[in-house]
């Protein structure tokens, strides 16, 4: 079984080719590794539950192959792109990153400055 990481740019979605739950649309995910496993946690839902949530975990690097079908060579090299791929694309002329969930009345995270 292998599972493929494919980035949709025009439906704003990674799919994992391959998987129970192929497609996640307006995602952060970012990937960490463990040994040769890699953990898949959801940004955005992980912020809201205030606690890590994990769409994929413990999974074998060696499952996992890159949108054109090529294996990775590490369990990091598969973490970065998981990382780099499953991140909402913003338009190249706009400068922004997840900076976590917005409170309005607080301003937190503060979304007028750049810091």
């Amino acid at each position: 079984m292998s599972i493929r990481i494919v980035r949709n740019e025009e439906a704003n979605c990674i799919n994992f080719e391959g998987s129970s739950v192929p497609s996640y649309f307006n995602a952060c995910l970012s990937a960490s590794v463990s040994g040769d496993k890699i953990h898949i946690k959801n940004d955005i839902r992980s912020a809201q539950l205030g606690t890590d949530f994990f769409e994929f975990s413990n999974i074998d690097y060696n499952v996992f192959q890159d949108k054109d079908g090529n294996s990775f060579n590490s369990a990091q090299e598969t973490a970065d792109y998981i990382t780099i791929n499953g991140n909402v694309a913003a338009p190249v002329d706009v400068n922004v990153g997840y900076r976590g969930v917005y409170d309005a009345a607080s301003n937190s995270p503060d979304i007028s400055s750049n810091t």
